[in-house]
């Protein structure tokens, strides 16, 4: 009797579980992730919901600037062709990450568009796809090839390759260890086998293989259990210092690394892949270019790599004897000449616009209009036939000169924003609701020409709360109650001992603990000299 039973229970609950997931896959949308934006792929590990758009706001000044639209494919720019793309204008696919999905750029003006709009001047049926997705590495974006390749039948692929976050993204060894590469828990890791046969694997297999089967499972996972790794969960937040380390496992893809060693290890992963995709495209009579676009630190002074120098001084070396910008660009020179595989490098066109003043970044990181002009503008010359230059990876950052670091800031009147990094939620000029400045988040570094003496921080407060201020490099700080909301002003010793950057500059952390949102920072600078 028994034995009936048993397989009556079997029956009746596998019949319960193919019932719960008809009604999910009927009543529940795919799992969303990433701020609503990108929904659950089952082969690409994850994708951006299709049909999906929203308002984007500005941090600088907090209005609307544009909306960001997706079309049916989950894609910014031009739907792909319902069956094989006919007509006999050049078809060009591009394919990136979040800095070609460019949320924060007017959809005309992000490179793809351009570089349509250019050439459907000389020949009207051209057709540009913009096969980008946020956070996808390399890996994700040949998945992605392979699946429309024959629906677009394209005549040039152009990868938009951001080494800065490509590197990790394509390396199942550094899953979760950065904070650059944030979907690493649900990603597909891509291997080639024999023949260029694409074999995939998960950092999580059994809880990847239920989320990509079952609706149900994914829905029940996004809502009680996510998949998260990181970022940094296992490395030591300060790992390395005395070892010829930062301490901050992104910025490791500007140094060089022995054979055996992880990201080597990933370096080696990436070429595999993008010689892969290089085939790919001989195989079908495609050409292939690659743009290589550096990072906002390689092209400018920030407050986050003022920050990383001043670190490296109070442990007795030189920022640029721990780590060479130029060497993702150095690489991949070299890799590309052997290979032969026709590239572009951004490096120089954007130092050289940002020595003119050109804001070519925006607050999130990601290339402005204008950084799309210049990426358009050489993907056009390269479409044209000109011939690439000999690539001379040198040069640094272009650093803060007096005019654009002043020896104290005034928010109220001017973002500022090169001299803020992270932890900023947004600036709001004087004159409009409420107070002037940046609003603080929980925590927030910020970089400039702090003089000599006592600092004084002024700004509003909505409640009554505490802050902590630090000086990055030691030499003085500050824990402030302010008793009751309104105006304050904190001054901020600065003892001996504390170290500045070679060009004079110092950094400080400003800390609200749980308050985020509460507090809104309008001026900084040295005591005498503080506007009031």
């Amino acid at each position: 009797m028994r034995s009936p039973r048993l397989i009556a229970l079997i029956l009746s609950t596998l019949v319960g579980l193919a019932l719960v997931e008809i009604g999910a896959r009927l009543l529940l949308p795919a799992p969303r992730f990433h701020r609503s934006v990108l929904e659950l792929d089952f082969e690409l590990g994850f994708r951006a919901i299709p049909n999906h758009t929203y308002d984007w706001i500005s941090p600088i000044g907090g209005v609307r600037t544009h909306e960001v639209r997706f079309n049916r494919d989950g894609l910014r720019g031009r739907p792909l062709p319902a069956t094989v793309e006919g007509g006999s204008g050049p078809r060009i696919v591009f394919l990136g990450d979040s800095f070609l999905i460019a949320e924060a750029v007017a959809e005309d003006a992000i490179a793809s568009q351009r570089v349509e709009r250019s050439l459907q001047e000389q020949d009207p049926d051209t057709r540009v796809y913009n096969l980008s997705t946020i956070d996808y590495g390399t890996g994700q974006q040949l998945l992605l090839f392979d699946r429309v390749i024959d629906r677009i039948r394209p005549d040039t692929v152009v990868l938009a390759l951001y080494p800065t976050n490509d590197v990790a993204n394509n390396a199942f060894a550094l899953a979760g260890m950065t904070r650059v590469s944030p979907g690493d828990a649900i990603r597909p890791y891509v291997r080639v086998g024999e023949s260029g046969r694409l074999d995939t694997r998960w950092v999580m297999p059994l809880r990847s293989l239920m989320r990509r089967s079952s609706r149900a499972f994914a829905s029940v996972e996004r809502g009680f259990f996510p998949p998260r790794l990181g970022p940094d969960s296992r490395t030591p937040a300060r790992e390395g210092i005395a070892a010829d380390g930062l301490g901050r496992e992104f910025l490791e893809v500007y140094r060089d690394h022995s054979d055996g060693h992880r990201w080597e290890t990933a370096w080696h992963e990436t070429e595999t892949l993008l010689r892969t995709l290089r085939d790919r495209c001989v195989e079908n009579d495609v050409r292939f270019l690659v743009v290589v676009i550096p990072s906002i630190h390689q092209v400018v002074q920030t407050a986050q790599s003022t920050a990383f120098e001043i670190e490296m001084i109070v442990a007795g070396r030189r920022l640029e004897d721990a780590l060479d910008w130029n060497h993702p660009e150095t690489r991949l020179a070299r890799f590309f000449g052997q290979e032969k595989i026709e590239a572009r490098f951004l490096l120089d066109p954007l130092r050289r616009a940002a020595h003119d003043g050109v804001q070519l970044y925006t607050r999130d990181q990601h290339l402005s209009a204008a950084g799309h002009a210049i990426l358009a503008d050489v993907v056009l010359r390269a479409l044209s036939g000109e011939k690439a230059t000999p690539e001379v990876i040198a040069g640094t950052p272009v650093r803060w000169t007096g005019e654009s670091d002043p020896d104290r800031l005034d928010f109220r009147r001017a973002s500022l924003a090169r001299h803020l990094s992270d932890g900023w939620l947004a600036w709001q000029k004087s004159g409009g609701k409420g107070t002037g400045g940046w609003r603080l988040g929980r925590r927030g570094l910020l970089a400039f020409r702090a003089g000599e003496g006592t600092i004084v921080v002024r700004g509003t407060a909505a409640a009554p709360l505490t802050l902590n201020l630090t000086w990055v490099g030691g030499g003085g700080g500050r824990t402030a109650a302010i008793a009751r909301p309104g105006p304050f002003a904190i001054r901020v010793e600065q003892r001996r001992g504390g170290v500045r950057s070679a060009g004079g500059q110092r950094a400080l952390l400003i800390d609200a603990g749980n308050a985020i949102g509460q507090v809104m920072i309008q001026q900084i600078g040295s005591l005498r000299t503080s506007p009031r």
